[in-house]
């Protein structure tokens, strides 16, 4: 009996040892972003983090209080000599509260899709890349607050890279399936790289959704949107970004999950302005700036910086300033501000450097009108846990909470 255990150990061994041994030979990609940390609030009570319930975004840093991963396998199934080549590619996202050691989680599939490139001739098609299934399609966002202004992520099919000389053209095709009887088709058309200055690009996009129901009773509103992104290059070590969007009807959620019941009233602009600054290896920073306006509902405002300061390759003290304000069409104008400071240590000098330690000091400030949104939010979802700054939260009636802990990101 003893030997058979050991010939099967020996067994699975070498089967172990060939796979890895494959798997180096075909080159398998591993990418992926990790956060995970652990903390407190003043009270003693678990770490919480604070938003005004209906902001888009908050400034992270400080302010996170789950653990979140992203991993990515990818691999070119097929690569030819003439460079022509299929790859394969799949990422899993999970997230969960952190609290104890033993979470259960349910990962969700963020990706999965086969892409293919350099398959077909001529200057225009030569460096075109195909794709289908479900895809991070072009994506653009603000770090330090971790919003995507402008991200039309899903299941799909495309084309990018189209060649046009001096610029490139993109296309997707999207498909949103709200109920097996509802969903909503986008047509995302995007002109990009196109020189407008000295170290300076513009890409302009267009996207039509249309509501697709079948479901007796219900007939559903089409949109648009609008995106113009500019790109500054080399600007104090790093870059400048300013995008305008507009989105009408089903569009005007301006984001990758249009609403086919509101209609052609519902209209959203929106200015994202971001600065990254890297002028020597001694300071780095972030600046952000966003007004977004929801017709006949409400105004979102909202400034941030994180400065960091790198004592040496590995160690950098952290300094993030937030603050948001909404002010609703009725109703008295809602704000928080806050403030981290962050002890590091990293992979080295840049803004950009990961993996990354942090230990971290939070502390934020809101007011009366903050808090009665919150509580209305907790009254109109009453199975989420109790929002933090209102008046059933940890912190109770007072407008201000401060929080600690230590947290680990990374990205690969």
């Amino acid at each position: 009996m003893t030997n058979k255990i050991a010939d099967l150990s020996c067994r699975i061994s070498l089967l172990v040892m060939l796979l890895i041994s494959q798997s180096s030979v075909m080159a398998t990609e591993f990418h992926g972003y990790i956060r995970s940390g652990v903390g407190t609030n003043e009270a003693h009570g678990d770490q919480v983090c604070f938003k005004l319930p209906s902001a888009a975004a908050k400034y992270r840093l400080g302010n996170e209080c789950e653990s979140y991963a992203e991993l990515t396998l990818s691999e070119k199934v097929l690569e030819k000599t003439d460079g022509a080549y299929f790859k394969l590619a799949t990422t899993l996202a999970f997230v969960v509260d952190a609290a104890q050691d033993w979470e259960p989680f349910a990962p969700s599939w963020r990706e999965v899709y086969v892409e293919g490139g350099q398959l077909l001739k001529g200057k225009t098609w030569h460096q075109a890349r195909f794709w289908a299934g479900k895809k991070f399609y072009r994506r653009h966002d603000v770090h330090i607050n971790d919003f995507y202004f402008w991200d039309n992520s899903g299941p799909g099919a495309g084309i990018e890279d189209i060649s046009l000389g001096r610029s490139k053209l993109a296309y997707a095709w999207r498909r949103n399936n709200e109920t097996d009887e509802r969903a909503i088709t986008q047509h995302d058309l995007r002109w990009y790289e196109l020189d407008t200055n000295k170290n300076g690009q513009l890409t302009l996009g267009v996207n039509l959704i249309f509501s697709d129901s079948s479901q007796p009773g219900f007939a559903g509103e089409n949109g648009e949107q609008l995106h113009l992104l500019h790109q500054q290059n080399k600007v104090l070590g790093g870059f400048n970004k300013l995008a305008v969007q507009y989105g009408k009807a089903s569009g005007s959620t301006l984001n990758n999950a249009p609403d086919d019941t509101l209609n052609s009233s519902d209209t959203t602009y929106r200015i994202v302005e971001q600065l990254l600054m890297q002028k020597d290896q001694s300071w780095s920073a972030m600046l952000s700036v966003i007004h977004e306006q929801k017709t006949n509902k409400q105004t979102w405002q909202s400034f941030g910086i994180r400065p960091v300061y790198h004592y040496s390759e590995h160690t950098s003290l952290a300094l993030e300033i937030g603050y948001d304000t909404i002010k609703p069409e009725a109703g008295e104008r809602q704000q928080i501000s806050k403030l981290t400071i962050s002890a590091q240590l990293s992979s080295g000098y840049g803004f950009w450097s990961r993996p990354v330690l942090r230990a971290f000091v939070t502390y934020a400030d809101w007011n009366r009108a903050a808090q009665l949104s919150a509580d209305l939010a907790d009254l109109e979802n009453p199975a989420e846990p109790a929002q933090t700054i209102g008046s059933n939260g940890v912190f109770g009636t007072a407008t201000h909470g401060l929080t600690y802990g230590f947290q680990a990101e990374a990205w690969w």
